[in-house]
C-alpha cells in the first residue's frame, strides 16, 4: 500500500470580527438597520469613487448634501434608495395571510410612475432625477452623483460615477495545488430514526477523505492536498419536535 502523506498550508482565522459581544449589544450598533453596514461599505468604497471621479478633473472632491448648493455643480458620494411602491414586502404577506390588508395585492412586480431613486451620504437624503434610472442601481449600491441641486430635496444627475475595480491582491506563490472542502446540508437533527442516512454518508466522506476508499491515482493526489474542510451551512436539520 502506497502512503500519502496530506499537505499542510498556514492557516490563520479572522472570523473573530462577525462575532457579537457585549460592547456591541451596549452600544446598540444595530438598532438601525442596515445602517452600519452601509457606513462600512461608503467608508470602503468612497476613495476608490474619487479616484473614479478623477476622469472629470483631478481637482474634484466629494462635498455632503448639507454642503450642497442651488444651481452649482457638486459631486456627492452617498448609498442609493429605491423608493418602489409595490416593493414586496414580508409584512404586507403576513397582513394578506391574516387578512388585514385592505389594499390588492399585485401579481407582478412592477415599476409605476411614482417610483423614484434616492442618495442618502449620512447626513440627509435627495430624490436623483436626470440621467440615472431605475434599471441603472439597486438599493444598497454606493457610487458617486455628478450634477446640481435643483431644489431643496431634488439632485439633478448629470454623470454616475462608479467605484474603481477592487485591487488584485497578489497571489501566492504555490509549488502544488492546494485546496479547501466546502460541505453543506448535513442536517443533523438528533433523531435516530433520521439520522442513518446522514451518517451513512458522513462515513463514506470520512473515508474518502482518509483514503481508505479505492480512487485513481488523480483523486488521490486531489485528496492529498485538501489542507482544510469547512462547513458552509445547513449543519442542523429542522425536526417537529417542539422544546421549552
Amino acid at each position: 500500500m502506497m502512503k500519502v502523506v496530506r499537505s499542510s498550508s498556514n492557516y490563520q482565522n479572522f472570523s473573530e470580527k462577525f462575532l457579537l459581544t457585549s460592547d456591541d449589544v451596549a452600544e446598540n450598533c444595530f438598532h438601525q438597520q442596515y445602517f452600519y453596514l452601509y457606513h462600512e461599505r461608503t467608508k470602503i468604497l468612497r476613495p476608490r469613487i474619487i479616484d473614479a471621479a478623477k476622469k472629470y478633473g483631478n481637482d474634484i472632491q466629494p462635498t455632503s448634501l448639507i454642503d450642497v448648493q442651488k444651481k452649482v455643480q457638486s459631486f456627492v458620494i452617498g448609498v442609493i434608495v429605491k423608493r418602489i411602491k409595490q416593493r414586496p414586502s414580508v409584512l404586507k404577506s403576513i397582513a394578506a395571510h391574516e387578512l388585514i390588508l385592505p389594499e390588492p395585492v399585485m401579481n407582478e412586480y412592477t415599476l409605476g410612475s411614482e417610483d423614484y431613486v434616492e442618495l442618502e451620504d449620512g447626513d440627509q437624503h435627495v430624490r436623483l432625477t436626470g440621467a440615472i434610472s431605475m434599471e441603472d442601481v439597486a438599493t444598497g449600491c454606493v457610487l458617486g452623483v455628478i450634477g446640481v441641486l435643483i431644489r431643496a430635496d431634488v439632485f439633478e444627475v448629470q454623470n454616475i460615477v462608479w467605484p474603481t475595480m477592487v485591487p488584485q491582491p497578489p497571489f501566492p506563490h504555490l509549488k502544488d495545488d492546494k485546496y479547501i472542502m466546502f460541505i453543506s446540508g448535513i442536517a443533523v437533527t438528533g433523531e435516530s430514526k433520521k439520522e442513518g442516512e446522514n451518517l451513512f454518508y458522513l462515513d463514506l466522506l470520512e473515508k474518502w477523505l482518509c483514503g481508505y476508499l479505492p480512487a485513481s491515482e488523480k483523486e488521490r493526489m486531489v485528496i492529498k492536498n485538501i489542507c482544510r474542510v469547512v462547513i458552509a451551512g445547513e449543519s442542523i436539520g429542522i425536526t417537529g419536535q417542539v422544546l421549552f
